[in-house]
């Protein structure tokens, strides 16, 4: 996929940033701005304009934002990113000056129909009233939250880990695979070793519902595995109820989960909702990955069905 002229990439997460790097030698960089919200630097060996949100003052990093919202009100541009509900992300989105969007993977986001909830909504009603009197314009829009139903151009692209079971692929004029890499196919002797991949459940279930769920992940930890290693999820803290054979295990906030399991190859990795278990269960054969509590997940928020369906045509073990 090239990118004509003037464009621009915005990376917001960390697992933005390492899909990036995976897809970046099928990209044209001529002329191409990309801007790094995330704690993980890219690989510039392309030799991109690349804009580091670790690398600059907060300043200097909001000033830069400033002035591509500006310079965009007057030229054209291609755009890529993960989803228009970000404030530099939406002025570009909704531009006029937009000649085309592709949109990057987001994880679970592109896999089930995540409608604007309520609190989103009212978050971005308050995001519109902010950006009133600035170079940015934060558009209200509707439907899913990629911003698929509302893309104001024909030209949608994406990149995405598996186009084939994306939401909304219709809307689509062109989308292209995006090859996760993978660890040694040799078959290994289990280490007994099991990565938990936490999940806020907290923020979208009941207190109820997220507290079962979590002492049904503990029971089953400590029941089948002699050590586990958790990656706590930036949005939650360490769970309340502390796994007998949880071991110690440091972390680096720029890695994503990909990039842990390439390192360590346990021999399970368990989480509830996750669809990094279904990049695992492709980036490494010989760790088994388990979605513990999906059912309870799906009785409480009926729309996640599809996301248990992906689960089973992955072949990721539900308990």
């Amino acid at each position: 996929m090239t990118y004509p002229d003037k464009s621009i990439c915005l990376l917001y997460t960390t697992y933005h940033s390492f899909l990036w790097d995976l897809i970046s030698k099928e990209i044209d960089h001529k002329h191409l701005t990309v801007i790094n919200f995330s704690k993980r630097p890219l690989n510039n060996s392309l030799k991109s304009k690349i804009i580091e949100r670790t690398k600059t003052s907060k300043i200097n990093f909001i000033i830069t934002c400033l002035a591509i919202a500006l310079k965009a009100k007057t030229s054209k541009y291609n755009l890529t990113l993960p989803h228009p509900d970000h404030l530099l992300g939406n002025t570009l989105f909704f531009n006029k000056n937009a000649l085309s969007i592709t949109l990057l993977e987001d994880g679970i986001l592109n896999y089930y129909h995540y409608k604007r909830a309520y609190a989103i909504a009212k978050k971005s009603e308050k995001r519109k009233k902010i950006t009133q009197l600035t170079p940015f314009k934060y558009n209200l829009y509707s439907g899913h939250l990629s911003g698929v139903d509302d893309c104001p151009t024909s030209e949608l692209h994406g990149w995405f880990t598996d186009p084939e079971q994306i939401i909304n692929k219709e809307k689509f004029k062109s989308t292209k695979k995006i090859q996760l890499p993978s660890s040694s196919t040799e078959i290994q002797e289990s280490n007994n070793t099991v990565i938990l991949l936490d999940q806020p459940l907290e923020k979208f279930l009941s207190a109820e519902t997220a507290k079962a769920i979590r002492e049904k992940a503990k029971n089953f930890i400590e029941k089948n595995f002699k050590e586990v290693i958790i990656k706590p999820h930036p949005e939650h803290a360490s769970t309340e109820e502390k796994i007998a054979n949880e071991v110690s295990f440091s972390f680096e906030p720029n890695i994503p989960i990909e990039e842990v399991i390439l390192r360590i190859e346990p021999s399970a990795a368990i989480s509830f909702c996750s669809t990094a278990l279904i990049n695992i269960s492709k980036i490494s054969s010989n760790t088994q990955c388990i979605a513990i509590g999906i059912n309870e997940i799906v009785s409480e928020l009926p729309d996640t069905q599809q996301i248990k369906e992906l689960f089973l045509k992955n072949n990721i073990k539900i308990h």
